[in-house]
């Protein structure tokens, strides 16, 4: 028998609605900052924005041929999936192998075709 009074049985568990009630009854507010140079801070932190253009630019640094160390994942409906195995199992491929020769090209030609509409835009106006 243990003395924790941390165990409980499955009895026992608090519902979520008290966990909630326990949760609300002990959190506080945000501080708000003293001085106005706080604020100031606090303002410019909250409307700040990147432009998209920004926002993933160094991804044309790293090395498209390094070992794969990052996953996302997609849902795909029954159709999708069936066509995506289809693809793989006619050219002896993994469902990943068949996506990444899919995906990889199509991004850069989206891309290639959106910085060519982007330099006519700019060009235009």
């Amino acid at each position: 028998m243990t003395d924790d009074k941390n165990v409980f049985t499955l009895g026992q568990l608090p519902s979520n609605k008290k966990r909630a009630a326990a949760s609300a009854a002990t959190s506080r507010p945000a501080a708000e900052p003293a001085g106005s140079a706080e604020r100031q801070f606090v303002e410019a932190a909250r409307t700040h924005t990147v432009p998209a253009a920004e926002k993933h630019a160094d991804w044309q640094s790293l090395d498209p041929e390094e070992r794969l160390t990052r996953g996302i994942n997609v849902r795909f409906n029954d159709y999708e999936l069936g066509l995506l195995r289809h693809l793989a199992d006619l050219q002896d491929r993994s469902i990943h192998q068949t996506l990444k020769r899919l995906l990889i090209p199509a991004a850069l030609e989206l891309l290639g075709q959106l910085e060519r509409q982007a330099d006519q835009s700019s060009k235009a106006g």
